[in-house]
């Protein structure tokens, strides 16, 4: 796990390029759902997402295909070309992220009732910063309350949801490379049997240190960009540097990590 780690933490620096390239496509993705929120043209409130929304297909497309290349010995970036074939893997990576957490927006849906929870998620299911914000909301939810018995059900539901994300995450992610060692064909993506195998054959020790090796830069994004935006309107130069480069990077480090560790099985 440690040379899995390490090569994916350098993984993205054999093309500055090609870092920026796709930090610019998350930057325009980003940047329609801020100024969806502080526009306030009737013409262009469904407009304005809804080209975000597609802009992210490109965005997720290019992930699966660093799995692919991943797979197959590749040490360097795949290239942006053929754009329809990313844009339709895109659609399929997106799909798989989608189904495996249907169950966290439910319940997050059904306790908080937070309306720019389904825009967000819509825009970008595979985005683990995304339940970590919502995590976060339940939490405050549940603990400003004067009597805790008040909110035993709030308890119960985080509780649920946390157990379901440890399960799901390991789980979509390898279900994604299976999907791209198995020529982009969707329903390898739900073959839990070899999924399974995958996840167990790595142990346990290795799996625990997956997690960290995901969560914690992402942890890390989330909270920068929550202190470079508070308190704005408009994102700050610093915050679009940061979506640039840190929002690109972490994407390639994480897909690399992932089909690294799909093929130590």
């Amino acid at each position: 796990m440690s040379r899995i780690i390490k090569d994916a933490l350098k993984y993205p620096f054999s093309d500055w390029k090609k870092i920026l390239i796709l930090g610019f496509i998350i930057l325009v993705s980003d940047l329609t759902l801020i100024f969806y929120n502080i526009s306030h043209i009737t013409n262009n409130e469904i407009l304005i997402p809804f080209i975000g929304f597609l802009i992210l297909f490109f965005v997720v497309g290019y992930e699966f295909r660093i799995i692919k290349s991943s797979l197959n010995g590749v040490d360097e970036l795949p290239k942006f070309n053929a754009w329809a074939v990313m844009f339709k893997e895109g659609i399929k990576n997106y799909i798989v992220h989608f189904v495996y957490l249907i169950p966290v927006f439910l319940i997050i849906l059904f306790y908080l009732g937070i309306t720019n929870f389904l825009l967000d998620l819509i825009r970008d299911p595979s985005t683990i910063s995304l339940f970590l914000i919502y995590l976060k909301e339940i939490i405050i939810a549940i603990v400003n309350v004067n009597v805790f018995t008040s909110h035993l059900n709030g308890w119960i539901q985080l509780l649920v949801i946390m157990i379901y994300l440890v399960i799901a995450i390991p789980l979509q992610f390898m279900g994604i490379a299976n999907m791209a060692k198995n020529d982009s064909k969707l329903r390898y993506a739900f073959n839990f049997r070899e999924i399974f195998h995958t996840i167990t054959n790595n142990g346990l020790k290795n799996l625990i240190i997956l997690y960290i090796a995901i969560l914690l830069p992402f942890s890390i994004l989330l909270l920068l960009k929550q202190i470079l935006y508070l308190g704005t309107i408009y994102p700050s130069p610093e915050f679009i540097i940061l979506v640039l480069i840190g929002s690109s990077y972490s994407a390639m480090y994480l897909y690399r990590l992932v089909a690294l560790f799909y093929l130590s099985k």
